[in-house]
């Protein structure tokens, strides 16, 4: 599973985490400057020092994501997370990973 989050205002994906049972990671996807590089940069998910990765990206968006957003160069978008909507989303997600995992 891999969770994508986008600026709804600007259409850049800032934030990606690839939910995967082997080689787990997730990604900061620097919004560029004007006529910049878009920088990708991917960190490894510890599980060993983490536990399960599903939870772990839950509570990132449900608590850190407007300063995950702005680690990307979101401000912006930071600026407009409404953490209500997020939770709900968060859930939504978990009751998604639940039903595909049950299934």
């Amino acid at each position: 599973m891999s969770i994508h989050v986008w600026g709804s205002d600007d259409g850049h994906e800032y934030l990606r985490f690839d939910v995967f049972a082997d080689e787990p990671h997730y990604h900061y996807v620097h919004k560029p400057g004007a006529g910049g590089d878009v920088v990708n940069n991917v960190i490894d998910f510890d599980a060993v020092a983490s536990g399960e990765m599903l939870p772990w990206v839950l509570d990132c968006l449900r608590k850190r994501l407007p300063e995950m957003l702005r680690a990307a160069g979101g401000e912006s978008v930071a600026a407009a997370v409404e953490p209500d909507l997020v939770a709900r989303a968060a859930d939504d997600v978990a009751r998604l990973a639940e039903a595909v995992r049950g299934s």
